[in-house]
């Protein structure tokens, strides 16, 4: 059975699934799975680890970023390795049956669906986090908002059941596996010098972009490139946390709720400001398909990290928003 016939027999196995969701929309239902869409989108992980950042446990969330953005990752090449099309790419007929806009459904269409990103790295992120705070109602929190970002992928029209529950899995496997051995691999990285580190983020980078190339035939025309993103925003924080170590060293649970509160929204806005920028400047670059287009992706999100992890917390300091610690 050649690659089509696979492809072809899956589609045909959700089609029923996936047509019940399309015909059962809503407003209401479009806008609750919206929210929970968006935070298994990078954007939502974003906003969830700068306000850790921030206000809570710096160490925690560089250890949530560093996770997502390598699972992330690992379900990019999953993606590219199985090449399973997404529901209603191959009938033409995406566009009036997914729940999204145009631009990104042009995005979308580019990418493969199995299996889902969202689910994998909503039970990471989620699932993690959860272990990490060890608070009974944040692991029923948790899983709530993994199951419905899980959700919120078929009701969209741009995912099959099957790639959810198998996100599912790999994630559940992916959280087990960090937790048994973080510390270890966390240790043997720290004993890296700081050149090692990036040149090897720039040589994983350049791997997984070629391994894309490939999966599209050689040609650069509609190569997705999410992992991009992914790369820069981790190039960022290994940049950034050594100046903070060395030259910041904030409290993020120093100072009162209201400090805690502005140092949460400034750290969002810092971050977001080239991420935004991203949207509204190199997206249009990447439609093109340019190598400039692709460097300048993964740049803004490097300075998207290092804006969030070294540059807000150093402003902080100098305002009287934070203290600096003692360790």
């Amino acid at each position: 059975m050649d690659n089509t016939d696979r492809n072809y027999i899956l589609l045909a196995m959700n089609s029923d699934a996936i047509e019940f969701l399309s015909e059962h929309r809503s407003a209401p239902l479009s806008l609750f799975f919206g929210f929970f869409n968006f935070l298994g989108e990078v954007e939502g992980f974003i906003l969830i680890v700068a306000l850790i950042y921030a206000v809570y446990d710096k160490d925690l969330a560089v250890r949530l970023s560093v996770l997502v953005l390598l699972t992330m990752t690992l379900n990019h090449l999953l993606k590219i390795t199985i090449q399973n099309p997404r529901p209603f790419v191959s009938e033409g007929t995406f566009l009036e049956k997914w729940d999204v806009s145009p631009f990104k459904a042009r995005e979308l269409v580019t990418e493969f669906s199995t299996p889902s990103g969202h689910a994998m790295s909503g039970s990471v992120f989620y699932g993690y986090l959860a272990a990490a705070l060890r608070s009974p109602w944040f692991y029923n929190a948790a899983f709530c908002i993994i199951f419905l970002i899980g959700l919120a992928r078929p009701y969209i029209g741009v995912h099959y059941i099957e790639d959810i529950l198998l996100g599912w899995a790999i994630g559940a496997l992916i959280v087990v596996a960090a937790l048994r051995y973080w510390l270890l691999i966390g240790d043997r990285w720290q004993k890296m010098s700081l050149t090692t580190q990036l040149l090897s983020l720039v040589m994983l980078t350049v791997a997984v972009w070629l391994a894309s190339l490939l999966a599209k035939g050689g040609s650069v025309e509609n190569l997705s490139v999410p992992y991009l993103s992914y790369f820069g925003f981790l190039t960022g924080i290994v940049i950034a946390m050594p100046l903070e170590r060395a030259r910041i060293r904030f409290d993020p649970k120093s100072s009162s709720i209201a400090f805690k509160l502005l140092r949460g929204v400034g750290t969002i806005v810092l971050v977001m400001i080239p991420v935004l920028i991203i949207d509204e400047i190199v997206e249009p670059a990447l439609a093109l398909n340019t190598y400039v287009g692709h460097l300048l992706y993964f740049m803004g999100y490097t300075i998207a990290a290092l804006l969030g992890f070294a540059g807000a917390p150093w402003i902080f300091v100098k305002i009287g928003w934070v203290e600096v610690s003692d360790t």
